[in-house]
C-alpha cells in the first residue's frame, strides 16, 4: 500500500478498488490543469474514490467537499467519524464486549475434530446476538453515534463484510460464521485515521437523491459513480437501494452532469454514450475490461465486463 492510500472503513457494492489507479490518474490530470476548489460525489458509497485521492485534493488546495449518498445509514456513519469519532468508538466497543463473551476462541484455535464440531453449535448464540443487533439497527433512526456503532459492528461481523439491504431498505447481510477476533486498537486507528483526513476539508455530508444536489457550483469537479446499467443495450433497473435506479435516472444524471466538469464511470453502454454526445462533443472516453467476479454465475465470472470512464472539462 502506498503511503497516501487509506483502506475504506467498510466494503460497499460497486466499489472501485480495481479501477482506483485509473480514476486517480484522471482526477490528478483534471486538478493539475484546472482551477478546481470544490469536489463533489453524488454517489459517495464506500468512499473508495475520496480516500484514494484525498492527498491530491490537499495538494491542489481543494478545500470544499460534498459527499452525498441516498443511503442515510452510511451518511450518518461518516458524520460520526467526522464529528464525534471517540463517542462512536466507545459505543462500538460496548457492543463488541458483549459479543466477545459468546465467541469460543479456544475451540476455534483447536485442531481437534470434536472441538471443531462444537464450534458451529457454540456460534449459534453469537449469530443470535448478531441478528438482534441487526434488528436494532434496522429499527433505529440512523442519526446518532449508537446507530453508527451498530452499523460498524454489523459490517465487521457480516458475511464477506459487504453492505446489502432488501427492498424494504433493511440491512440483511447474514452473520459471518468464520469469526475473527476483535482488534480494538486496529479499529480505533482506522476510524481516527479517516477522521484526521476529513479534518483537512470543509465537508458537507448530505443524504439526498442524486437529482437534489446542486449541479451548478462554480470551479467544481464531480465524480459520478451511479449504480451501473447492465451491459450494452440491456436496459434493466439496478436495485442497489430500495428506490432503485432505472434508465430514466441514468439519462437524467447525464443531463445534470453535462454542463459541469465531471468524471463518470459505468458499464460500456451505447445508449449512455449517445446521451453524452447530445450535450457535448468535448468528452473523453476510456474503455476497460475486467472479470465479473461478483456474479453468482460461474459462466458470467469467466466473461469480461466492459466499463467506461467518461470525462468532460469545460
Amino acid at each position: 500500500m502506498k503511503n497516501n492510500e487509506v483502506k475504506v472503513l467498510f466494503k460497499y457494492i460497486g466499489g472501485k478498488t480495481w479501477m482506483k489507479d485509473i480514476i486517480r490518474k484522471s482526477i490528478k490530470e483534471t486538478l493539475k490543469n484546472n482551477n478546481i476548489n470544490t469536489f463533489i460525489e453524488p454517489f459517495a458509497g464506500g468512499l473508495g474514490c475520496f480516500l484514494n485521492i484525498y492527498d491530491l485534493l490537499i495538494e491542489h488546495n481543494v478545500k470544499n467537499i460534498i459527499l452525498n449518498d441516498i443511503n442515510k445509514k452510511i451518511i450518518n456513519f461518516y458524520k460520526c467519524v467526522y464529528q464525534s469519532p471517540q463517542i462512536l468508538i466507545n459505543e462500538y466497543e460496548c457492543i463488541e464486549k458483549e459479543f466477545i463473551k459468546l465467541i469460543p476462541y479456544n475451540y476455534i484455535q483447536s485442531n481437534n475434530i470434536k472441538d471443531k464440531e462444537k464450534i458451529k453449535e457454540l456460534l449459534a448464540e453469537a449469530n443470535h446476538y448478531f441478528l438482534n443487533i441487526r434488528n436494532e439497527f434496522n429499527s433505529s433512526s440512523h442519526d446518532d453515534e449508537k446507530a453508527a456503532a451498530l452499523f460498524l459492528f454489523l459490517q465487521t461481523h457480516c458475511f464477506n463484510g459487504v453492505y446489502r439491504e432488501n427492498q424494504k431498505g433493511n440491512y440483511n447481510t447474514p452473520f459471518n460464521w468464520g469469526v475473527k477476533k476483535f482488534d480494538k486498537e486496529k479499529t480505533e486507528q482506522k476510524i481516527l485515521k479517516v477522521h484526521n483526513i476529513f479534518r483537512n476539508f470543509n465537508i458537507d455530508f448530505t443524504n439526498k437523491s442524486y437529482n437534489s444536489i446542486c449541479y451548478n457550483i462554480e470551479n467544481s469537479l464531480y465524480y459520478a459513480d451511479p449504480p451501473y446499467i447492465n451491459n450494452d443495450d440491456e436496459i434493466k433497473e439496478n436495485k442497489y437501494h430500495k428506490d432503485g435506479f432505472n434508465i430514466k435516472d441514468q439519462l437524467n444524471l447525464i443531463k445534470l452532469l453535462s454542463p459541469n466538469n465531471f468524471i463518470y464511470s459505468n458499464h460500456d453502454n451505447s445508449i449512455l454514450l449517445e446521451e453524452f454526445k447530445k450535450y457535448s462533443n468535448n468528452i473523453k472516453i476510456k474503455r476497460f475490461s475486467r472479470k465479473n467476479i461478483m456474479s453468482a454465475s460461474k459462466e458470467s465470472r469467466k466473461q469480461d465486463k466492459k466499463e467506461i470512464l467518461v470525462s468532460h472539462i469545460k
